[in-house]
């Protein structure tokens, strides 16, 4: 079942440790000035002011955590040069600042059962969050396997990570590039079916929203939980302006309502997301 994170989300600022290539991607590893305790599937939320951008562009924009050394203090984010921002984080050096707001919304549910496999399934940059959802999973002795898609290889981002939690994801990339040509549900659904009817398992998700309606479906036909975390534009970030809503059901039977992705996701059962249907 999906949890609040208690509100101990803060404005602080992070020193830049280290910045290692992930394909065309940047892992940057940050330590924070203030002590920060993040959950697998919760996000920051980057202003661009402090990475000297000037106004433009004006809001905040937000990166999945990666990963997080309890001991140290020190996480990290997989950002893909997709804007302005993005951009400006792929290229920074150790020394730089930036400045930060979180650990922001609702993290993914680690209540697995005892004996079932963890299935997590990434479309492109969307394996970030997973990476840290994989090593909380694992530290748990949860069985897991992973899953990654995208359009094609210099999209394939979060091996090396996965690689020290003895993790080897299947690969898939629509032009063939690397691993299988096609769509990464392929490959999840022929696991599936090799699955026993006795074979408990969980699927956990994160990419473009057609990637997730197809993963549901997918949980749906084989009768698996699937839960997704959603990518969204974010204007505060903090639940305030409404931007970032999704539409699902409940909170009574046979109602919607709707939920912000920042404050009430990013992650959410995908079967109470109603535009997934």
């Amino acid at each position: 079942m999906l949890r609040r994170a208690p509100t101990r989300d803060s404005h602080f600022v992070a020193t830049v440790v280290d910045n290692i290539p992930d394909n065309a991607a940047a892992d940057l590893i940050l330590s924070p000035d203030v002590e920060v305790a993040p959950e697998a599937g919760q996000f920051v939320h980057v202003t661009p002011a402090a990475l000297d951008t000037g106004s433009d562009p004006l809001l905040r924009r937000p990166f999945s955590i990666s990963d997080w050394d309890e001991k140290s203090g020190q996480f990290r984010l997989l950002v893909s040069p997709v804007g302005r921002v993005s951009q400006f984080l792929r290229e920074v050096r150790p020394g730089e600042l930036i400045d930060v707001l979180g650990p922001l919304g609702t993290p993914f549910p680690l209540d697995v059962p005892g004996g079932a496999t963890a299935i997590l399934i990434a479309g492109g940059i969307g394996i970030a969050p997973l990476i840290f959802l994989a090593r909380r999973l694992t530290q748990r002795g949860v069985q897991t396997e992973a899953f990654i898609g995208a359009a094609t290889r210099d999209e394939l981002f979060g091996r090396p990570a996965l690689a020290g939690m003895d993790i080897s994801p299947h690969l898939c990339t629509e032009d063939g590039s690397t691993g299988e040509r096609g769509l990464v549900t392929g490959p999840v659904e022929r696991y599936v079916q090799k699955l026993h009817e006795s074979d408990e398992a969980v699927i956990f998700a994160c990419g473009p929203e057609p990637m997730l309606s197809a993963v549901n479906r997918l949980a749906s036909r084989y009768g698996i939980r699937a839960y997704g975390s959603f990518e969204a534009h974010m204007a505060c970030g903090v639940g305030a302006c409404m931007g970032c809503s999704v539409k699902r059901t409940g909170p009574a039977p046979g109602e919607q309502s709707y939920a912000r992705v920042c404050r009430d996701g990013p992650v959410f059962d995908l079967k109470e997301v109603v535009s997934l249907d």
